[in-house]
């Protein structure tokens, strides 16, 4: 995978510890309602730009979701007070019944790993849902079968 990334532009780097990732979670969940207010100039899209930073940081740059400081700082990076995000994770229970229930839901739904890959028809019916890394033949019956729902 690391090979393919490079062909095609994308550094990618493996090599950092994949550990809890609770608190980056909560953070993500703070993020998206600091979001809430239109008034608040970290509205919308923080919370989107944040995920990107924590992706980026840990798939190219070894950064470790799990780390505080590191999470401080990509919260730093995209707007949102430091020191109220040091206060979130000094805190353990805050936003973890939305994220622990966020989490059950996807697992009630079969969703056990990323990427999802959602495929809706044009009523915002789900068509599939393809859960973690499948295979090029998978993505293909999605496909074929959406072309056939039409």
């Amino acid at each position: 995978m690391t090979q393919t990334g490079r062909d095609l532009g994308v550094a990618m780097d493996f090599g950092v510890e994949v550990g809890n990732t609770l608190d980056s979670h909560r953070l993500l969940w703070w993020a998206g309602a600091k979001g809430e207010d239109p008034a608040d100039p970290t509205a919308p899209g923080t919370q989107e730009a944040l995920a990107r930073i924590l992706a980026r940081g840990h798939f190219t740059q070894r950064r470790s979701a799990q780390d505080h400081a590191v999470l401080v700082a990509a919260c730093a990076e995209v707007g949102l007070d430091g020191a109220e995000a040091q206060q979130v994770l000094d805190a353990p229970e805050r936003y973890q019944d939305e994220v622990l229930a966020a989490i059950d839901a996807l697992h009630r739904r079969g969703i056990f790993s990323i990427p999802v890959f959602v495929f809706c028809l044009g009523d915002g019916r789900v068509l599939a849902e393809v859960s973690g890394a499948q295979s090029e033949a998978a993505y293909a019956t999605v496909l074929r079968k959406a072309a056939s729902a039409r």
